[in-house]
């Protein structure tokens, strides 16, 4: 069944009549496949052992020290590095194409990595994982407060 557009219809918008941005398909494909793939990986990471394959898994959580290899789980953390890499240069043309200053643009890209830094720092720091990577204990105790002073966030119930 095909459908016939009456002749008098408005015309749709344009990436040309500037309501509407041009969007590479490709990408926007490629970042909602990695996005689905990290919240899958993160939901079967709270699963039980015997229900989750070896191949759906980080290699080094089911293989002995010294043993190398890696899983598709393994690759989704470089696959958003890797389409964040690609979108960061459309992204500054973009603004820079709209006439905006390099300055303005600069400061945006600094409020918006100070909020994500701080967002994160404050979601890790309230329970630090059984591997502190590399942090001592006291330092991550210190990041809800740091994090809190900063952003002014409420302190949820039940913690000092």
């Amino acid at each position: 069944m095909t459908t016939a557009i009456p002749a008098n219809a408005p015309a749709a918008a344009s990436p040309a009549s500037g309501n509407l941005r041009p969007r590479i398909t490709s990408i926007d494909a490629l970042r909602g496949l990695i996005m689905f793939t990290m919240i899958f990986v993160n939901d079967l990471a709270g699963a039980p052992r015997e229900l989750v394959p070896d191949w759906m898994v980080h290699f080094s959580d089911r293989h002995p020290e010294g043993v190398s290899g890696m899983t598709f789980v393994d690759l989704v953390f470089p696959g958003f590095l890797f389409i964040v890499g690609m979108s960061i240069p459309f992204a500054l043309g973009s603004r820079l194409a709209k006439g905006e200053a390099v300055g303005k643009t600069m400061v945006h890209i600094l409020i918006r990595t100070l909020s994500l830094l701080l967002l994160g720092g404050r979601k890790r720091g309230r329970r630090p994982a059984p591997v502190t990577r590399g942090k001592s204990p006291p330092r991550w105790r210190c990041m809800p407060r740091t994090t809190k002073n900063c952003c002014r966030l409420p302190r949820p119930s039940g913690t000092t």
